[in-house]
């Protein structure tokens, strides 16, 4: 009978902290309500991509139909991609900066290698930018969610 008690005590708990700390039981943070700045800041959207063309065209369009009422430059960085990302980037959005990276050096990884390669062209095509937003490239954001972002900020 104390077996049965213990068990039945040590399940309960168990399930308690699945049910409160798992990640699947949390709802996903929101960003709150923010009042919107007196001028909206320029900001540069860089997507490192390799291999995406799957989701990238979807990506590209939702990053230039949002509602942002300041300058917004995205740059996807091509990331030595063997498929059509590109061009179904390209196809998807008239304002766009491609960069294709170069040959990862030693010492680096793929995505961060991508991610130097477009902060480097984002220093050239917009330097006055206040922010830079970093987004992956199988990722679409919402309309509002880049105004809200510089909001909260």
């Amino acid at each position: 009978m104390v077996l049965i008690a213990v068990s039945t005590l040590t399940f309960g708990i168990w399930l308690a902290l699945a049910a409160t700390r798992l990640p699947v039981a949390r709802r996903a943070p929101r960003l709150a309500d923010a009042q919107p700045p007196p001028s909206w800041p320029g900001v540069v959207t860089i997507i490192p991509a390799r291999n995406e063309e799957a989701t990238i065209g979807a990506v590209i369009a939702a990053h230039a139909a949002g509602d942002y009422a300041g300058a917004n430059q995205i740059i996807l960085v091509d990331d030595q991609s063997s498929d059509a990302t590109a061009a179904r980037a390209m196809a998807a959005a008239g304002e766009l900066t491609l960069v294709a990276a170069a040959p990862l050096p030693a010492g680096w990884t793929g995505k961060l290698w991508a991610v130097k390669t477009g902060l480097a062209r984002a220093a050239d095509i917009a330097p006055t930018a206040k922010y830079v937003l970093l987004a992956d490239a199988d990722v679409a954001l919402a309309p509002q969610t880049l105004s809200r972002l510089v909001a909260q900020a």
